[in-house]
């Protein structure tokens, strides 16, 4: 921008001397042949050094605009680099597309049982992350064991417990079971399991995604039936014992007979009276 001002001040000197060559040129009576061809020299120098005056400033202004295209590409090409980390950046940032509840999905390239996702995780193309569930539409998933496949129904009527719902029962029905087994990876060692979905007839607005629930199906009705733990029986030489509580302390070892055997609770034929209260740890065992 300075050289450009300064030839722009060499063709405003060099257009002034011009003029007063021109003015100097004008034939005078006094001046003899020789000073009027010295006139006329003097004019014709003046006007090339206008010319050349003039070149030079159309040379800058040539430059100054090949910059200023140049400086302009710049700008845009910074202006786009800028446009383009924004939008990239905007891509890192996904918005909810409904109000919701967000489920962080196991990472199924990490160790057994799959962990959730965590800062820091790599991800692939068309890995699910995360997703925000419709809590309306929640259903649980249970795994069935063989022996337990044969005797479930589609439609059948089930109750299901949740761990963070303790207070309450919910109802509902077998609404699909997979045709064949598949390997469950979440225990060790691995075990060859059904699995079945169940529809809930009504939600708890405290039910969410990946909580654990006890699905109980009723696969058969005994009338005035005497229900105990699972868990306390134990195997004593061969015999199925239980520890019932005495009025003034102690236990009592007695051999239990049961009609029904479930997972969780078992259906007592001999042995126990209802209302009596028997232990979950074997009492008579030293302690380890």
């Amino acid at each position: 921008r300075i050289h450009e001002q300064e030839a722009q001040t060499d063709v405003t000197k060099a257009r002034y001397d011009v003029q007063r060559a021109e003015l100097d040129t004008v034939p005078h009576e006094f001046l003899s042949q020789v000073e009027q061809e010295q006139k006329k020299l003097a004019l014709a120098d003046a006007k090339a050094r206008l010319d050349e005056a003039e070149r030079k400033l159309r040379a800058w202004r040539d430059i100054e605009m090949a910059e200023l295209g140049s400086r302009t590409q710049k700008r845009d090409k910074a202006r786009f680099d800028v446009e383009y980390a924004e939008r990239q950046m905007g891509g890192l940032e996904i918005v909810a597309p409904v109000d919701g509840v967000v489920a962080i999905m196991p990472n199924w390239r990490s160790c057994c049982p799959p962990p959730d996702f965590k800062p820091g995780d790599r991800a692939w193309p068309g890995q699910v992350i995360a997703e925000v569930p419709d809590l309306s539409t929640l259903r649980v998933t249970a795994r069935l064991e063989e022996a337990e496949r044969g005797r479930m129904q589609l439609g059948q009527r089930v109750v299901v417990r949740a761990d963070a719902v303790p207070d309450k029962e919910l109802p509902g029905t077998i609404g699909d079971m997979s045709a064949l087994a598949r390997v469950d990876f979440s225990n060790w060692p691995p075990q060859r399991n059904f699995e079945m979905i169940v529809k809930l007839d009504q939600m708890d607005a405290r039910l969410r995604p990946g909580m654990n629930a006890t699905v109980r199906v009723a696969v058969d009705r005994v009338a005035d039936a005497v229900l105990m733990p699972a868990r306390a029986v134990f195997q004593k030489n061969g015999r199925s014992v239980a520890y019932v509580s005495r009025t003034r302390g102690g236990w009592d070892e007695r051999l239990v007979q049961f009609a029904r055997r479930g997972q969780e609770q078992l259906v007592v034929r001999d042995g126990v009276r209802p209302g009596e209260r028997v232990a979950l740890k074997d009492p008579v065992s030293p302690v380890k």
